[in-house]
């Protein structure tokens, strides 16, 4: 499982980001569940995210998290809890390592507080990473780290050093919801719900929970400049179920016909359609309207042999604007591709679907 975990510390306050994709390395960032648990709770300070092997993060976790509550029962608490939380978590992979003679196929980002400390000061929180390397950078109003794992953080950490400069509390918070919307519509691994959990001192709360589109559509002027080489691409799912062989046959179709195109990103799987964004190296104005071409004479030559049209052209149930936009029967294919340029309103109406 990748992931694209993000944190911001500023100075009474750590903000956790994580996405909720669940994609195998093996599949092509097929996607596997839109609800894998990626962030987990050690103590009511600390929070732990996790990627690839889930089974063996988890299971790290709750060790780690069984000995701290342990220790809470006997004695209240632990001197320098934190730090205890990561000590635990790196003997427990040594041992893991040492009984299963094999690498641990598992990363973990451990972030909290000391215990019970009031004063707020940097030095008493704590991002350690086990069995992985983040991307870290530190200025003197914020520390912010974008776990590895996959391609996310990496896409993250980019948008982060164009557009992080020194943020008050709230500014932060919605830099990281466009550094996390920004890595889930290039990374194809990123992507489900998007989730922020906000880490104090004496406690932690969920404080955001959005699908993609809906985030796309809410913070869609901070992500303008990255559209023009972006196509929208809708799969009816009432024509075929989403399963890898499928998914595999229309990215292949896909690179086949449209040239230049780079990769394609799933934005959500609702009830009607597989909704991906399509990126391509070039801007792709001209690319689209050849496919609005391309598909009046579709829509002539299925008029004059009395053909069938695409069955989401006579949907009631799907907006006029998604009925209207241009489509192409692939070879291949008994049911078409509909493209569209990724418009606010064409976002609004795929939110809404």
């Amino acid at each position: 499982m990748s992931t694209c975990s993000i944190l911001m510390c500023c100075e009474d306050t750590i903000f956790v980001g994580v996405d909720s994709r669940g994609t195998a390395y093996d599949t092509n960032a097929f996607i596997l569940t839109e609800k894998a648990k990626k962030l987990f709770k050690i103590q009511y300070n600390i929070v732990a995210t996790i990627a690839e092997d889930s089974g063996q993060c988890e299971a790290l976790i709750t060790y780690v998290k069984d000995i701290m509550e342990n220790a809470m029962d006997i004695n209240g608490g632990v001197a320098g809890d934190i730090h205890r939380a990561a000590t635990l978590a790196q003997e427990y992979i040594r041992t893991w390592k040492s009984v299963f003679r094999k690498p641990f196929i598992g990363s973990v980002l451990i972030i909290g507080w000391e215990n019970g400390n009031k004063s707020f000061r940097r030095q008493d929180k704590c991002i350690s990473a086990i069995s992985c390397t983040p991307r870290i950078h530190t200025n003197k109003d914020c520390v912010f780290a974008a776990h590895q794992n996959g391609i996310g953080g990496h896409f993250a950490f980019e948008y982060y050093l164009s557009h992080g400069k020194g943020n008050s509390r709230e500014e932060l918070l919605e830099l990281l919801k466009h550094v996390l919307l920004y890595a889930t519509i290039v990374d194809p691994m990123s992507g489900g719900l998007i989730c922020v959990t906000e880490v104090r001192p004496f406690g932690f709360s969920k404080i955001y929970s959005h699908r993609v589109l809906e985030m796309f559509f809410d913070h869609y002027d901070a992500m303008t400049k990255y559209l023009p080489h972006t196509l929208v691409s809708l799969w009816c799912n009432c024509d075929h179920e989403y399963t890898y062989e499928h998914n595999e046959k229309v990215n292949g179709v896909l690179f086949g016909f449209l040239g230049d195109y780079h990769k394609s990103v799933v934005l959500g799987i609702n009830r009607k359609f597989v909704v991906r964004l399509l990126h391509f190296s070039y801007q792709v104005h001209a690319k689209y309207e050849q496919l609005k071409q391309l598909n009046a004479y579709w829509v002539q030559d299925y008029e004059m042999n009395s053909r069938p049209k695409s069955r989401h052209t006579y949907d009631c149930t799907v907006h006029l604007a998604v009925r209207e936009l241009p489509w192409i029967l692939m070879s291949g294919f008994d049911s078409p591709i509909v493209f569209g340029e990724p418009t606010r309103n064409l976002v609004k109406l795929l939110r809404d679907v």
